[in-house]
């Protein structure tokens, strides 16, 4: 007589894209540093230039790619459970993430760059 042992439920699965937020929000806010201090009066001379050319370039470049190391945990999890279902706005999420992020960290190395350049 076969026994029934317990069932395992095959569910649909999708990129996380709640692990995209913390990387995506300190893209951002490196990205409004930097264009606050490349836009403003404020010149590679001045303090604030560079502790803010500085906490942009950490953001992004130190905080926020360490962060998608969440989201790829997460994503690797989900897909090896079951039926891993690649959705368009979600892949789009991911995309724009990490561009934000590449862009800030260029956008604040070059700043820094500038600062060291008129030591």
């Amino acid at each position: 007589m076969p026994v029934a042992g317990p069932s395992s439920a095959i569910a649909d699965n999708s990129a996380p894209v709640v692990n995209l937020v913390p990387s995506l929000v300190l893209a951002v806010i490196s990205l409004f540093l930097s264009g606050f201090i490349t836009f403003s009066s404020v010149g590679p001379t001045d303090s604030p230039y560079r502790l803010m050319s500085l906490v942009a370039w950490a953001a992004a470049g130190v905080v926020g790619i360490t962060a998608m190391s969440f989201y790829f945990t997460a994503d690797t999890k989900r897909r090896a459970l079951g039926f891993y279902q690649i959705v368009s706005w979600k892949q789009a999420m991911y995309f724009a993430t990490v561009a934000l992020l590449f862009i800030a960290v260029v956008w604040s190395a070059v700043e820094i760059g500038l600062w060291v350049g008129k030591l």
